[in-house]
């Protein structure tokens, strides 16, 4: 006799309670199995715990960015028992997003956000940042990417600032993913040039591009492509 939707759920949870397994959220999501990274991470730890060891916190940053939509749709909301089918309404603007350039140093302080919309410069979008909330920075792409237009614009309007008001006769470091505008050659050059040291992670090993001069930086990044750990 063919088991019916009930019976079905009792024996599949009756199975997993046995072999001890049960539902979890996910709370990391990946394009590798994490074992397969394994190797790769432990050495970037090990290569991060020498290059931070006796460095103020302060000094240690990290920027990344991450698209954020106008709207959030909820999946689950409050209906009568019994009711089979529940509708959610949702956004006309589902698809629409902006980008968010955070940068936070390793003491969990927070630079100035940057905020990316989509439109053009001179738009209209970008006439009513003047009524935006003060503290952020507020740009305008064509498609709200960060490409390299808006990552000169954040090195200008973030990173610059805060390297003037630190003073600082150490040099700091900045952590980068591998994201293509952050490795292009003027971007790095750029930052370097502030008398920062950017760390990235490529590949099977973590690339370390030291502060120099703009002259040794060039032979460094064609050392780099030579070796075929870094394109650029």
């Amino acid at each position: 006799m063919t088991k019916t939707i009930n019976a079905r759920e009792k024996a599949v949870n009756c199975f997993t309670k046995q072999m001890g397994l049960t539902h979890r959220a996910a709370t990391h999501t990946a394009q590798k199995e994490h074992h397969e990274t394994k190797e790769e991470s432990r050495h970037f730890i090990e290569m991060m715990r020498d290059k931070v060891a006796d460095k103020d916190p302060a000094l240690i940053l990290n920027m990344d960015q991450t698209p954020i939509p106008f709207s959030f749709h909820a999946t689950k909301t409050l209906e009568k028992k019994g009711t089979k089918t529940i509708h959610i309404c949702s956004s006309t603007s589902d698809t629409k997003r902006v980008t968010l350039a955070v940068t936070i140093d390793a003491s969990g302080g927070m630079l100035p956000p940057m905020l990316i919309f989509k439109g053009a410069a001179n738009g209209r979008i970008a006439r009513e940042f003047v009524t935006y909330p003060d503290g952020g920075h507020y740009v305008c792409q064509k498609k709200a990417w960060m490409d390299e237009e808006m990552m000169s614009k954040w090195i200008d309007d973030v990173l610059v600032p805060w390297q003037n008001e630190k003073g600082l006769d150490v040099i700091p470091i900045l952590i980068l993913d591998v994201y293509r505008v952050h490795m292009m050659r003027n971007i790095v050059n750029r930052i370097q040039l502030l008398g920062m040291e950017v760390v990235t992670y490529l590949r099977a090993a973590p690339i370390c591009i030291s502060r120099l001069t703009l002259e040794s930086t060039s032979l460094s990044c064609q050392e780099c492509a030579r070796s075929g750990r870094i394109g650029w």
